[in-house]
Formats: C-alpha cells, sequence, structure tokens
C-alpha cells in the first residue's frame, strides 16, 4: 500500500497492545469478588517524506508536478482504560457491584515539512520521440507546513449497578458519576512561496501565512446517572419478557 502512494519517503510506524484482565475471590464462599481490568494501546507513526511525483491534466495538457520534501510527520496516538470491579453477592438472587474506572487518552500530531515544487509541461505528441517527457518547466515553489496539535482526555467513573431475582421478576438498577476532563490545543500554519513570491503578497517586515489555526479549549464536567429496570418474563419458556423502568441523567 505505502509503494502505491505519490509520495515516496520512509515510513516508520509501531503498535502495542496490553491487556490484563485479573478476577479474585476475597472469601472462601465466594461472595465477595475483586476484578481489575486494563487495556492499554500505543501507535505511532513517523514519515519522512522524500519526494512526490503525480501526472495529471488532460491529453492536451498534461503536466507534472514533482515536489522534494525535508522535514518529518509524527502522529502519536495512546490510550489506557483501568477499572477495579468490587462485587458482592449476599445470596443466590442478588448481586450487587461497585465500580471504578479511569479512562486516559492522549493524541499528539507534530509536524514540520518544508518542500520545494516544480510543475512541467509534458509533450503530448503521439508522434514525438519525448512523448510523456518534460517539455518545459511552467512554474517552481516552496513552501511549509508546521504544526503541534495536542489533545488530552481524562475520564474518571464511579459507579454501582445491582441486580436481583424475585420470581419471575429480575430487577437491575444503578447509579454513576463521572467526571470528563478534556484540553485540546491546535496550532497549525503554512507558508507558500511561489516563484519567489510570497502568497499571499508580503510587505515590508510582516510575513503573511497563507494558513493559521490556533486555538485552545479546556472542558471540565460532571455527570451523575441513574437508572431502575424490571424485567417480566410473562410465559414459562421466558421467550415474552415484558421491560421497563425509568432512567435520569444529570450535568
Amino acid at each position: 500500500i505505502l509503494n502505491s502512494l505519490d509520495v515516496q519517503g520512509d515510513y516508520r510506524p509501531i503498535f502495542g497492545d496490553l491487556q490484563v484482565f485479573v478476577n479474585k475471590s476475597l472469601d472462601k464462599n465466594k461472595r465477595w469478588n475483586l476484578g481489575f481490568l486494563n487495556n492499554t494501546s500505543l501507535n505511532r507513526f513517523l514519515i519522512l517524506p522524500q519526494s512526490q511525483t503525480t501526472s495529471f491534466g488532460t491529453v492536451t495538457n498534461a503536466l507534472r508536478l514533482t515536489v522534494n520534501f525535508n522535514g518529518y510527520e509524527l502522529m502519536n496516538y495512546q490510550a489506557m482504560t483501568n477499572a477495579l470491579t468490587l462485587e458482592f453477592s449476599p445470596d443466590k438472587f442478588t448481586s450487587l457491584k461497585l465500580i471504578a474506572s479511569h479512562i486516559i487518552g492522549s493524541e499528539r500530531e507534530f509536524f514540520t515539512v518544508e518542500g520545494a515544487y516544480g510543475l512541467s509541461q509534458l509533450d503530448n505528441d503521439l508522434g514525438s520521440e519525448t512523448f510523456g517527457q518534460v517539455k518545459f518547466d511552467r512554474g517552481n515553489g516552496y513552501f511549509i507546513n508546521y504544526a503541534r496539535n495536542q489533545l488530552d482526555v481524562n475520564i474518571f467513573t464511579l459507579s454501582h449497578k445491582g441486580q436481583h431475582f424475585r420470581g419471575k421478576n429480575t430487577f437491575y438498577w444503578g447509579a454513576e458519576i463521572r467526571n470528563e476532563r478534556i484540553s485540546d490545543f491546535i496550532h497549525e500554519w503554512q507558508y507558500n512561496d511561489s516563484a519567489d513570491y510570497s502568497v499571499p503578497f508580503n510587505t515590508g517586515d510582516s510575513i503573511f501565512l497563507f494558513n493559521l489555526i490556533r486555538g485552545r479549549a479546556n472542558l471540565n464536567s460532571y455527570r451523575i446517572s441513574g437508572y431502575f429496570q424490571n424485567s417480566i418474563f410473562i410465559n414459562p419458556d421466558k421467550v415474552l419478557v415484558l421491560n421497563y423502568g425509568i432512567r435520569t441523567i444529570f450535568s
């Protein structure tokens, strides 16, 4: 797949994944159980672009774009989930759970790439010995692409879930409190120089960029939710089930 891309260069991906699940009974009767879950993933993409050659246009106006690069693109994505569960079963009809979890997410998109490009006219004469080759240069230019983007996510959750069987009824209930913290920082800009003229045109000591994006956002929110549900088995084969309940969310 990478060899089929127009941009040629050095691609260095690194992937890593780790999953851990542990469940332990705390007493002989197995009424108390402690569980731990961890899921960690690391994804890193390093790209060192070198060159690009793209031919486009029509039969009567065939063009070729040639670009030589210098710089790098680094994209780093990390995610981790940790959950701790304490379950208590006072009898065979009841199950009570207390769950604490923490989710961490981190994204980094860093790149500084400069390129010098040339636009060439191709020979479109079918009878020519140089058919498909460069006939003359139509123009050249230079650009810089720069970015330092960062995203961090932290989610803390504490919840309780219960379940109780009584005859044809199965009762479910639960409550949860969640805190979400998100920090987003974007800083990107693009500089273009076409035929020794900056785009847009610069005057004096000022430098006007072709494109500039810069922003920061910090979000901190709390959410409280709860629910109650009853499932009733209508027939003895437990094929038909009637569900009703209530759910509420406050944020």
